[in-house]
């Protein structure tokens, strides 16, 4: 997937995004400000009834720009300022079903 300069993937995007090969979807819940739209992310369970996760929803807030499945990594790059983007990147750790976020930095100018 390549990066969004709007950070806008879409009003209703379809991803696997928990790394179990079965369908999420994320759906704009607000246009956002600066950074772009966030969104509410729904993950599909072994019943396919879709159920909205928390952390995905609360704490990552946007679409990945990258979904990598060999580490189970999804990747956000975020307008932070002027000069900058913000890549976060967030972790699934598969026995205990938990995110977690791994690694954030910024991109760009330094001052």
């Amino acid at each position: 997937m390549n990066f969004s300069l709007d950070n806008d993937f879409g009003d209703l995007v379809v991803a696997d995004l928990n790394f179990d090969s079965r369908e999420d979807f994320a759906m704009i819940k607000d246009s956002g400000g600066n950074g772009g739209p966030v969104y509410n992310f729904y993950i599909q369970n072994e019943s396919g009834e879709f159920i909205l996760d928390k952390f995905l929803t609360e704490k990552m807030e946007f679409f990945p720009t990258r979904i990598v499945k060999s580490n189970r990594t999804l990747i956000t790059k975020v307008h932070a300022n002027v000069c900058q983007v913000g890549e976060h990147t967030y972790q699934l750790d598969v026995k205990l079903n938990k995110w977690k976020q791994i690694k954030h930095r910024f991109i760009g100018a330094q001052y």
